[in-house]
């Protein structure tokens, strides 16, 4: 009959497995750079939800609706009831990637990209 040791104990030599996982949030960057001369021309409606009136863009990962249009050389944020003024920098004819950042800088510090 065969013995058994009591006080073996084994010790894994491989490190222990990380899963990566992608976030949630939509990176929002994406979104303005191809929406660059529409900034310009219109009023747009980003919101969560499909359900909601007047909405142009649909992120799924937004917590509320915003809006963004041109006024005089400037983008205007419309968050709840509260509106930010960004300068906006013109790049033949569309709206130049240093003003995207501007805007994406505001929604980060706003928490609005997020679940």
């Amino acid at each position: 009959m065969s013995e058994i040791d009591t006080d073996y104990t084994a010790l894994a030599d491989d490190p222990t497995v990380s899963l990566k996982i992608p976030e949630l949030r939509i990176d929002f960057k994406h979104i303005l750079l191809a929406l660059r001369y529409e900034l310009l021309h219109q009023k747009i409606y980003f919101s969560p939800r499909f359900y909601m009136k007047r909405s142009h863009v649909i992120v799924p990962s937004l917590r509320y609706r915003f809006s963004t249009w041109y006024d005089d050389g400037f983008i205007r944020i419309k968050i709840n009831r509260t509106e930010y003024k960004v300068p906006c920098f013109l790049d033949e004819d569309v709206v130049s990637e240093r003003t995207i950042d501007l805007l994406c800088a505001i929604i980060e510090h706003k928490k609005i990209n997020d679940l």
